[in-house]
């Protein structure tokens, strides 16, 4: 499995570096837009929000040449013939995906709290503002995980998985929507209604 996964990392670190760079780039641009707006209370909140977006942007861009570029080059037959198990293949690339995955959204983190801190905001208004935390608005990122590495599975191009994906969720959005209506999540213990 340790070389399945070093295989993975070897197809996809150019594009994991790249949005490990572009993440920073994008949260360090809007803070610069936000502090020089002046505008402090909204800041986190602008964080809570764009975190699960680049962490969706990563899955979707991860997940979609999981198994659609190992179509598209004829390699699944070659890995099936393989004396690896189909499911340790399996277990390898979604290891990877979410390993990865859960490594990004803690370098973003960790850059949103240190950029709150420096601008004189309290860091862990990011987990506790509005009536959300930062990990129950990452639930649609996984569930859109999930969608990519199915269709990924079917067409050989990582756009058409993605595409594929996002229609599934936009078709039957209610993995998603369980997230969306007030008072389905409950208020943090001692917190105002």
């Amino acid at each position: 499995m340790i070389e399945l996964l070093r295989k993975e990392w070897r197809e996809n670190a150019s594009l994991i570096v790249g949005l490990a760079v572009l993440g920073p780039v994008i949260l360090v641009g809007l803070r610069v837009l936000a502090f020089a707006s002046g505008r402090t209370v909204e800041t986190a909140a602008l964080g809570a929000a764009v975190l699960p977006l680049l962490a969706l942007v990563y899955v979707l861009a991860i997940g979609a040449d999981l198994f659609s570029a190992d179509i598209a080059a004829g390699r699944l037959a070659f890995l099936v013939a393989q004396p690896v198990r189909l499911q340790t293949i399996w277990v390898a690339r979604a290891t990877f995906l979410f390993g990865t995955a859960t490594l990004y959204v803690a370098w973003l983190t960790f850059l949103e709290t240190y950029l709150l801190a420096l601008g004189g905001i309290d860091p862990t208004n990011l987990f506790t503002v509005g009536r959300w935390n930062l990990a129950v608005r990452l639930v649609p990122a996984a569930v859109a995980a999930a969608a990519v590495v199915f269709w990924s599975t079917l067409l050989d191009r990582g756009f058409a998985a993605v595409i594929a994906a996002l229609a599934t969720l936009a078709l039957n959005p209610a993995p998603l929507r369980q997230y969306s209506r007030p008072g389905a999540i409950p208020p943090a213990a001692g917190a105002a209604p």
